[in-house]
């Protein structure tokens, strides 16, 4: 057999293989071998956040946090409000095990797509699991008032 038909076959062999593992290994061997994670500190489901002052509270605002993805360190999810139901946010980030990273911004599915509220959270999560640390970001004060600017507050999350 000529040497490029043999060349070529090994290497669409070679292809074949490496996309049948790819989808198979992430969610066992790669993910356990290469990630920091905990195998049993699952974060998706839903998360009560809160957030108040700085240094510590009092937590006088509330979201529901829903972790739809974990893959190794990457977590993805959504954020909404009821007090602002019109309103969606897309939640992207990075969980080692330890700390928790992540940033929101509107998502293309919320009813309002035209607010203004972009920011990042940095979290470490304590011993009974949740997570307590700061967010910051840009938009609105608050729900009354029409004020907007960059805001930093003490954040906990707590499974719900």
């Amino acid at each position: 057999m000529n040497p490029t038909i043999i060349a070529a076959i090994i290497g669409v062999l070679g292809v074949f293989i490496g996309a049948v593992l790819k989808e198979v290994l992430p969610g066992s061997l790669v993910v356990q071998w290469f990630s920091r994670t905990p195998k049993n500190h699952n974060l998706i489901g839903d998360w009560k956040s809160s957030w108040g002052p700085l240094p510590d509270g009092p937590l006088a605002y509330h979201e529901v946090l829903t972790i739809h993805r974990q893959r190794g360190v990457n977590i993805s999810g959504t954020a909404s409000r009821d007090e602002q139901p019109e309103k969606k946010w897309q939640v992207e980030g990075r969980y080692d095990g330890m700390f928790l990273q992540m940033y929101y911004y509107p998502s293309g599915n919320s009813r309002n797509v035209d607010f203004l509220d972009y920011g990042c959270y940095f979290l470490k999560r304590k011993a009974d699991g949740s997570f307590e640390g700061f967010s910051t970001g840009f938009g609105p004060f608050d729900e009354e008032s029409s004020k907007e600017g960059i805001t930093t507050d003490y954040h906990v999350l707590k499974r719900k």
